[in-house]
């Protein structure tokens, strides 16, 4: 978009201001169309991606999943296999209450991106500098969403039972890289 910005201004200036004759006009013209946006929306591929979703039934499925998931763990001693499935059941529990690009989630810190209210109110705040598209994100969680995440906190993320995740490349392993504590490096 801001290259095909510069352009439209180049050949405005060269059209207006330098008063170019119309035969002269035509590179800046070639060169607004070679940067012009070729395609609006999503692409087909993505929505082809998303169609199974138009179902509420699969819908259901996604949406449920971090429950389901958590119900089997429950009845014995937390290992390391049970932390990152509780870790990887929290971030798809999050998503569909605040929807952000993988490396945002991956990098979300604990002291300052996850801003507790009360003991029923718990935001995700990113400033915009962290984020791609340069805005602010504020999300609110649901109920349901911030008991999870406190059963992470409490019981599946005290330090030593990831500590043997490695260097996997893993939910763990990406936030890892960014400043401070991660969402997932650090304990409450």
């Amino acid at each position: 978009a801001i290259s095909q910005n510069l352009s439209d201004e180049e050949k405005m200036i060269a059209e207006f201001w330098a008063y170019l004759p119309p035969n002269e006009l035509q590179p800046f013209k070639d060169a607004e169309g070679r940067f012009r946006p070729r395609q609006f929306g999503m692409t087909d591929s993505v929505r082809n991606k998303l169609r199974p979703f138009l179902n509420d039934d699969n819908c259901a499925l996604i949406i449920n999943l971090p429950y389901r998931v958590i119900e089997k763990l429950k009845g014995h001693a937390p290992s390391t296999l049970d932390a990152v499935q509780v870790q990887m059941t929290l971030a798809c529990a999050m998503l569909p209450n605040a929807p952000m690009r993988i490396a945002n989630l991956a990098s979300l810190n604990l002291k300052t991106h996850i801003q507790r209210i009360s003991a029923e109110r718990c935001h995700i705040v990113i400033p915009a500098d962290e984020v791609k598209n340069e805005r602010d994100l504020d999300y609110p969680l649901g109920k349901h969403v911030i008991e999870l995440y406190d059963l992470y906190v409490r019981v599946y993320r005290p330090g030593d039972l990831l500590s043997g995740v490695g260097t996997s490349r893993s939910f763990a392993e990406v936030g890892a890289a960014s400043e401070g504590a991660s969402f997932v490096d650090h304990a409450a």
